[in-house]
């Protein structure tokens, strides 16, 4: 694999690996939030509330997961400069793409719920 081609899947990799540390910032920050409206959410909403609770765990596992599998990817293209990274990059992508889609659906949901309960 050329340098050049190597040097632009490392850049992109880096890029996704510090997205979801931010994602993880965030969602670490939510869950503060979310223990804070704990108090003035009524009970009928209190459902909702646990779904929230369980998905930032959850997210935070997937993101956790993406970030492990990113850095082996990394340390891979470090490493052997001579394979043809293509093919697992374009996979990671494709699962960076769609936990990235579920992040954001989950932060809009959140954001919509959090206004409901402090309104």
């Amino acid at each position: 694999m050329v340098q050049e081609e190597i040097s632009e899947l490392l850049s992109e990799s880096h890029a996704w690996k510090d997205s979801l540390k931010n994602y993880r910032e965030s969602f670490i920050q939510s869950q503060k939030r979310l223990l804070e409206i704990a108090a003035d959410v009524p009970k009928e909403a209190l459902s909702e509330l646990e779904r929230f609770q369980n998905q930032f765990y959850i997210q935070l596992l997937n993101i956790h997961d993406a970030r492990r599998n990113l850095k082996k990817h990394i340390h891979n293209m470090n490493v052997s400069e001579d394979a043809d990274f293509t093919e697992a990059h374009q996979e990671l992508k494709q699962a960076y793409q769609a936990l990235e889609g579920t992040i954001k659906e989950l932060n809009t949901e959140f954001e919509e719920f959090s206004k409901h309960v402090k309104s």
